[in-house]
C-alpha cells in the first residue's frame, strides 16, 4: 500500500478540478438537475480526498483502511445522486421517470449504507496473512464491501444507459450542446464499471484501482469544463422513451465486457504485470475518450462520408433507409397525433439526413393567414416575441408553385424572408446559408422547413436536391392527410354537437315544464310557508340550470355576429367580475388599470371573462384542497393592442391536453365539465381578431391571456 504514495498528487488534482467544475452548473440557471450535478461532483471530490489520505498514510495499514472505509461510505451514496441526475438531465418528462424509478433509487441508497452499518469495519475489509510470509498481511473485501461494489456497478450501468438514451433522443444542436457533459460522465462511470468488476473478480483490496477512478474523474471533469465553455450547462427539453433499457448499446457493451473481464485481467498481467497496470489503463482511458469524440463528431462523420463518396463512387444517401426512416417517423403522427407531432418528426428527419443541425418547420396558423413555428431542432438563444411570422400568401407568390426544391433564404431581400430568418436563427457562423424547402399541394402552401447550420457549411448537391424534392412532396401529402383527418374528426364532433343540441332543447323543455308546474301550484298553495320555501329553492335551481345550459351551448351557433362598440377594457372586465358568484374558499384578486378605446362586443368579452374565472374556481375546488386564488389583470400594449389575463393557483393542465384537447368540444379535465366553455371562448376571441394564449404547469396553476388587436387591424 505504501507504493501508492506516488499517486497522491493525482487524487488531489482530481479533487480540486471536481470542486471547480461543480459550481458551473449553477451559474446560469438553478434547477433540480444542476443541484444534483453539484452534489454529485462534490461527493466524487470528497471520495477522491479520502482516497488521497489513504494513499498518503504510507505503511500505516490501519490508517489506510480507515480512510478507505470512509470512502466506501461515500461510495454507497454517490450512485443514487447520479442516477437521479441521469433520469432528469435535459428531460422534459424527467418527473415521469423519477416517479417510476423511485423504489430503485431508495433501494440503491438503503442497501449499500445498510450493508456498511451492519457489517462495520470487519464487514468491509479482511486482513489475512500472506502465504509464505509471516509478517505480511493482505487486505481483501468483506461481504459488505462486495454489496457496495455490486450496487455501484449496477448503478453505473443504469446511469450510462440513461445518459445514452438522452443523447440518442437529442437531435441537431441539442446533441451538440449535451455531448461534452455526457462524454465526461461516461468516462467517470465507465471506469467505475471497470474498477468495480476488477475488485469483485479478485476479491482483493487493490489501492491502485481508486487511482484509475481519480484519473477518470480528472478526464471527465476536464471534458465537462470544456463543454461548459462551449455551450454552458445545457438544460433542454428532450423526451426519450420510458423503455430505457430497450435497444441500449451500453447494455450490450458492458454485458460483453463483464463476460470476458477475467480474460482481460489475465492479458494485462501477461503483458507486464501489476507494476505497469495503472499506466497502461490511463493510456487506454485517454484513447477511448479520444475515440468517442471522433465517433460523435459531426465533422468527422461528414469527412468519412465524403471520402467514401469520392473514392468508392457510392450514393450520398441510401434512399431505402431514408424512406424507411421517413415512414416510421411520420406514422405515429398520422395515426394518432397532431400536425405539431408531424412537424417534430419532419424536423428530426431532415436534420439527421442532411447533417443540418438547425431545422425549423413552419405551418400555417389556424386562421390560415400567417405561418407559425411548429417544431425546431435549434436550442440557442431566440428573441422573445410573437411565434407567427410571414404571411402565407406572400410566401406562395414568391415560391411560384411546387417546382422549387431549395430556396436560398439568406439571399432573399424580401420582407417575408426576413421574418422567416428571424424565426429560424442559426448557431454557427460557418454553417452555410439557410435554405427553405416548401411543402405545397395543389398550389396551396401547407408548410415549409428552413435548414441551417449544415456541418462544415457544405452545399447541397443535385442528388440531395432530388431527395429533398421527394421528401417535400411526401411531407405535403402527409400534412394534407392529417388535415383531412382533422376535418373528418371536426365533422363528427359537429354531428355530436347537433345531437347535443337536441338534448339541450329537450332539457329546456323539461325546465319550462317544471316552471309551468310551479306557477300552477303557486295559485293554490302560495300561502303555505313550506311551499314558498320549496318554490324559491326550485326556482333558483331551475334558473341556475338554464343559465348553465345556455352558457355551455351558446358556442354552437352557425356564425358568431359581433356588435362592437368602443369601451374601456378594464371597465368591461371589472363588470364581468362583479357578476361572478364566488365559491367558498376561492378569492378573486383584480388589478385593472384603464385600457380605453378598445372596439369589442362587450357582452361576448364579458362571457369570456366569466367563463375563465368559473373554470379557474372549479379547477381549484375540484383539486380537493378547496381553497386558492384567482388573479385578473388588464394591460395595454405599446403598439396599441390590449390584453387581459386570468391566472389561478390550481392543479394546472398537462401539456398534451393543452395542445390537443383544451379547445375541442367535449374535452374537459373537470369531473362535471362538458368541454364547451373553452371552445366558446376561443371562438369569441378569434372573431375579434385576437389570440387566446395558455400557459399551464401541473401542480402550479394556469394563466389564460387574451390579446385583442389595435382598432385599425380589426376585421368584422
Amino acid at each position: 500500500m505504501a507504493a501508492q504514495q506516488q499517486w497522491v498528487w493525482l487524487y488531489w488534482l482530481a479533487c480540486g478540478l471536481a470542486l471547480a467544475t461543480g459550481p458551473l452548473a449553477l451559474v446560469r440557471k438553478r434547477t433540480v438537475a444542476s443541484w444534483l450535478f453539484l452534489v454529485g461532483v462534490y461527493l466524487l471530490a470528497a471520495e477522491m480526498a479520502l482516497c488521497g489520505l489513504a494513499a498518503g498514510a504510507g505503511g500505516d495499514v490501519g490508517g489506510t483502511l480507515g480512510w478507505l472505509a470512509w470512502a466506501f461510505v461515500l461510495r454507497g451514496v454517490i450512485p443514487v445522486v447520479w442516477l437521479a441526475f441521469s433520469l432528469i438531465y435535459c428531460r422534459g418528462n424527467g418527473r415521469e421517470f423519477l416517479k417510476g424509478w423511485w423504489p430503485l433509487l431508495v433501494g440503491m441508497l438503503v442497501v449499500p449504507l445498510g450493508a456498511v452499518i451492519v457489517g462495520g469495519g470487519k464487514g468491509l475489509f479482511l486482513l489475512e496473512p500472506v502465504e509464505g510470509a509471516e509478517n505480511e498481511l493482505v487486505a481483501s473485501y468483506g461481504w459488505s464491501a462486495k454489496v457496495v461494489s455490486i450496487t455501484v456497478l449496477a448503478a453505473a450501468l443504469l446511469i450510462l444507459v440513461n445518459l445514452e438514451k438522452t443523447f440518442r433522443t437529442a437531435v441537431g444542436t441539442m446533441r451538440w450542446r449535451v455531448k461534452f457533459f455526457i462524454i465526461g460522465l461516461a468516462a467517470i462511470f465507465g471506469m467505475r464499471i471497470y474498477t468495480m468488476s476488477q475488485a469483485l473478480l479478485f476479491s482483493g483490496l487493490d489501492p491502485g484501482l481508486p487511482v484509475l477512478d481519480a484519473a477518470a474523474l480528472l478526464v471527465g471533469c476536464g471534458v465537462m469544463a470544456a463543454g461548459y465553455a462551449r455551450s454552458g450547462f445545457s438544460e433542454l427539453d428532450i423526451y426519450p422513451s420510458r423503455a430505457v433499457l430497450q435497444s441500449s448499446v451500453t447494455v450490450f457493451v458492458v454485458g460483453g465486457y463483464l463476460a470476458v473481464v477475467g480474460i482481460l485481467a489475465q492479458v494485462i498481467a501477461w503483458l507486464g504485470g501489476v507494476g505497469a497496470y495503472q499506466a497502461k489503463a490511463l493510456v487506454v482511458l485517454a484513447g477511448l475518450v479520444g475515440l468517442v469524440f471522433l465517433l460523435l463528431s459531426d465533422r468527422f462523420r461528414l469527412a468519412v462520408k465524403q471520402f467514401a463518396a469520392r473514392n468508392f463512387s457510392r450514393p450520398q444517401h441510401d434512399f431505402r433507409k431514408v424512406w424507411t426512416a421517413f415512414s416510421e417517423g411520420v406514422a405515429p403522427a398520422l395515426n394518432d397525433g397532431t400536425r405539431y407531432d408531424l412537424a417534430g418528426a419532419i424536423a428530426k428527419l431532415f436534420s439527421e439526413t442532411f447533417e443540418a443541425l438547425s431545422v425549423t418547420v413552419f405551418l400555417p396558423a389556424e386562421n390560415g393567414a400567417r405561418l407559425e413555428m411548429a417544431a425546431t431542432t435549434f436550442t440557442g438563444n431566440r428573441a422573445d416575441g410573437d411565434t407567427a411570422f410571414s404571411r402565407v400568401d406572400e410566401v406562395e407568390d414568391a415560391l411560384g408553385g411546387s417546382e422549387v426544391a431549395l430556396y436560398n433564404l439568406d439571399a432573399s431581400q424580401e420582407l417575408w424572408a426576413g421574418d422567416l430568418r428571424e424565426g429560424a436563427p442559426v448557431q454557427f457562423e460557418n454553417g452555410g446559408e439557410r435554405y427553405l424547402i416548401p411543402f405545397i399541394k395543389d398550389g396551396a402552401l401547407l408548410g415549409l422547413a428552413v435548414l441551417g447550420d449544415r456541418v462544415s457549411g457544405k452545399l447541397y448537391t443535385v442528388e440531395e436536391e432530388e431527395l429533398l424534392r421527394c421528401l417535400s412532396e411526401q411531407t405535403s401529402a402527409s400534412l394534407l392527410n392529417l388535415s383531412l383527418r382533422d376535418d373528418l374528426m371536426a365533422a363528427r364532433e359537429l354531428k355530436a354537437a347537433q345531437q347535443m343540441s337536441t338534448f339541450f332543447v329537450h332539457d329546456m323543455k323539461n325546465a319550462a315544464h317544471s316552471l309551468r308546474l310551479m306557477t300552477k301550484n303557486a295559485v293554490v298553495h302560495y300561502e303555505d310557508p313550506d311551499f314558498k320555501r320549496d318554490l324559491m329553492k326550485g326556482l333558483e335551481n331551475t334558473s341556475s340550470k338554464i343559465e348553465t345550459m345556455v352558457a355551455r351551448f351558446a358556442s354552437f351557433k352557425d356564425k358568431l355576429v359581433l356588435k362592437r362598440s368602443e369601451a374601456d377594457l378594464a371597465v368591461v372586465v371589472g363588470e364581468a367580475i362583479d357578476q361572478v358568484v364566488e365559491k367558498a374558499g376561492v378569492e378573486i384578486e383584480r388589478e385593472l388599470p384603464g385600457v380605453p378605446g378598445v372596439m369589442i362586443d362587450v357582452s361576448q368579452i364579458q362571457s369570456v371573462v366569466t367563463n375563465l374565472i368559473y373554470n379557474a374556481m372549479e379547477a381549484i375546488v375540484d383539486d380537493g384542497e378547496g381553497s386558492g386564488a384567482v388573479w385578473v389583470e388588464t394591460r395595454g400594449f405599446p403598439d396599441g393592442r390590449a390584453q387581459f389575463s386570468v391566472r389561478d393557483d390550481g392543479p394546472g393542465m398537462r401539456e398534451e391536453f393543452v395542445r390537443d384537447g383544451l379547445f375541442r368540444p367535449f374535452h374537459s379535465t373537470k369531473s362535471k365539465g362538458l368541454g364547451i366553455g373553452m371552445f366558446q371562448s376561443k371562438t369569441i376571441v378569434e372573431a375579434h381578431g385576437g389570440k387566446l394564449l395558455v400557459e399551464s404547469v401541473v401542480g402550479e396553476g394556469t394563466v389564460f391571456t387574451i390579446q385583442l388587436p389595435k382598432p385599425d387591424s380589426e376585421t368584422n
